[in-house]
This record gives structure tokens, sequence and C-alpha cells, in this order.
């Protein structure tokens, strides 16, 4: 593959979080979220490398089509739960018993802003974007993919936002995009429940374009890009640009404009005895340990449902 290899945002080249390729002759970009070993999970800076790659791939004329994956065994886990936060200013290495000051409401929404644009920057992209999704394709990582205009994905993928169960069905950048990707019924269910579609329901359900075996995912993808790239350079970006802006008229800009406000008045809730404090146990247990009881409280509530 004839390949430039960039480094984003990172004085330090190990530390980078996406892997960067152009094939000029085929027309095609990939971007790969390079961090396996955390289910590409990202630190709250990490997601900001996509921006600076993506004004690369829109000022190079002889890019039609980008992939965006995943290395190692998931898409992406969004967020890391470890660090979930610290970009309003909470210290996630805090003791036990200590409480971190509580964040301005300026800074929230200051970061929110910040977020918010990331999102948008991926779906206003001028070039045909292909989600090439195996495993977990959760949070920021499920916005990345309803972000991009085609997908081929893994009979074992799943998707969803657990946030949800964290801060409650308020916590989305662009509630417009749920709407329009998938439907009023079940952006209702994934909203309120956290739960995560199936590859085999988001077939159903016409969220993903194709569902193939593990082995045939590169390919698949592969062939879908090559495909996309026959058509005019021009007639794509005509393309992406009245549909982005039929997509405007429904409110699509409007809810990454509120979705930022949203998020902050959904990250200011005040939690009552018998919620899960997810930030609090977190300090007080550990990441791993507050995951855990999060999904548990609502793996018993659907036992007690089936009693």
């Amino acid at each position: 593959m004839n390949s430039d290899l960039h480094f984003i945002t990172q004085e330090d080249a190990r530390r980078t979080y996406l892997i960067y390729e152009k094939d000029q002759s085929a027309h095609i970009a990939r971007i790969t979220m390079n961090r396996p070993e955390k289910l590409n999970a990202w630190p709250p800076e990490g997601a900001r490398e996509l921006v600076p790659v993506l004004d690369d791939v829109e000022q190079d004329d002889t890019i039609k089509v980008v992939i965006l994956r995943g290395a190692g065994k998931a898409f992406c886990t969004g967020v890391d739960l470890g660090m979930v936060g610290s970009q309003y200013g909470w210290d996630p290495a805090k003791h036990p018993g200590e409480k971190p000051p509580r964040p301005s409401v300026r800074r929230r929404l200051v970061a929110d802003k910040v977020s918010s644009r990331l999102f948008a920057r991926l779906f206003y992209c001028q070039k045909v974007t292909i989600a090439s999704v195996q495993g977990y394709c959760l949070g920021g990582g499920f916005d990345w993919f309803m972000s991009c205009d085609l997908s081929v994905v893994t009979e074992d993928a799943r998707f969803g936002h657990p946030g949800r169960r964290i801060v409650g069905p308020a916590n989305g950048l662009n509630m417009i995009l749920w709407f329009t990707k998938l439907g009023p019924t079940l952006c209702h269910e994934l909203m309120y429940t956290g739960r995560q579609l199936t590859a085999p329901e988001a077939l159903q359900h016409h969220v993903v374009n194709k569902m193939v075996s593990m082995d045939k995912l590169e390919q698949e993808t592969n062939t879908l890009a090559k495909t996309v790239a026959l058509m005019p350079a021009d007639g794509i970006v005509m393309a992406k640009s009245n549909m982005q802006l039929y997509r405007d008229i429904m409110g699509m800009n409007a809810g990454y404009s509120f979705g930022y406000i949203a998020h902050t008045l959904g990250t200011n809730i005040r939690y009552e005895p018998d919620e899960l404090n997810f930030l609090k146990e977190r300090r007080d247990k550990g990441a791993r340990q507050a995951f855990h009881e999060r999904d548990e409280r609502f793996a018993r509530a659907a036992e007690d449902g089936q009693t």
C-alpha cells in the first residue's frame, strides 16, 4: 500500500492514538484508532487528533473515501472510563474518601462544546466515510460510527452508549443524529435503557449496511470502498453536501449546537441515595469495580423482570 503515515498532535509519536494512511492511487484513506490494549478507548484529548487528519483528507483531491476502523478486538469504546470527568477538571486519581472540587458550569460548557464539534467534524467530512466495525462500538465510538455514511460490521459487533447508565438518558451530544440514524423507537429504547444493540439487530433495523464474519471484514470493507471510489470525485462531494444540507433542514447542525449544552446539564445531575454515582464509586473502588457495579445493577433488574 502506498501510504503516508502521520502522527498527529503528539510530540512523542509513541503516544499517538491514530494511524493515518493514504492510498492515493486507489483514492482511499484509512484512519485506525490505535489503542488496542484499551479497546481503543481514548483519553479526552485523544479524539482531537481526528481533526487535522480530516483536514488533510479534504485537502487531498486524490482521496474520495475514508475508512474509519479500530486496531485489535474492538472498534472503539469511547472515552476511557478511568478518565471520564477529567476534561472538566475532576482528578480521577483522588484517594478514597476525598471529594474533588466541583467543576464550574463554564468549564463544563467549554469542554462539551469542543467535544460536540469533534463529532460534527466527522459528520461534515466531504468525502464518503465508511465505518469498519468489529467487537465493541460503544459510547463516543458509537457516535463516530453513526457519523459515518456507510458501514461494514462483524457478527459479534455490539453498539450502544453505556454512558446513559452513568449520567442518565440526557447524555448525548446530538440526539438529531440518533433519531435520523436509528429511528425514534430504537433511539428511545437505547437512550432510556443504555442496553447494547447486537449486530444482527443493527442489520435488521437498517442501522448497518452489511454484516460479515471477522475474517471477511477487511476484504468486504475494501470492496465497498473501491466501489464508491469509482464515482466521480466532484459527484461525491456534491452528494455529501446535498445530504448534509437536507439533514441540516431536519435540525442536524442545531443538534450539534444544542447538544453540548444538553450534555453539560446532563453531567451536572444530583444522584439520589439509591442511585449509582459512578464517579464516586470509581474514586473509592477504582474504575473496573465501578464499571462492574454499574452493569450488575442493570443485570439484576433484567433478572427480576423475568421472575
